[in-house]
């Protein structure tokens, strides 16, 4: 589900997602002015939104004790951390693809 919301005025730089599409449609036509990235400046764009969503979702997992049970928060982190760098191997042509190791790149959960 999209939610709107308000778009506080000022000049942005960012890529449009489904919820910023959303409020962007609410502004009147001149008061907006989208342009399509760049492919040299894109890389950065869109790895600061996924950087922001993935600072999200690594702070999200609960770090102190629930009912006496120690968090596990580190090793939902280095999991779901591990399963967005098997995501970004998978992707053929992508440079994500270490030269050698391939899993044994990625991080080892606690114990």
């Amino acid at each position: 589900m999209v939610t709107r919301r308000e778009l506080p005025a000022g000049l942005y730089d960012a890529a449009i997602t489904a919820e910023l599409d959303g409020a962007l449609s609410s502004l009147a036509e001149e008061l907006r002015e989208i342009e399509a990235l760049d492919p040299t400046d894109s890389p950065r764009a869109l790895a600061r939104l996924v950087h922001t969503r993935l600072l999200h979702a690594l702070s999200s997992f609960p770090t102190s004790p629930r009912g006496g049970q120690p968090s596990d928060a580190l090793a939902r982190q280095v999991s779901l951390t591990n399963e967005v760098l098997t995501l970004l191997e998978g992707v053929a042509g992508s440079g994500a693809s270490p030269h050698r190791g391939g899993l044994a790149r990625h991080l080892v959960n606690p114990s």
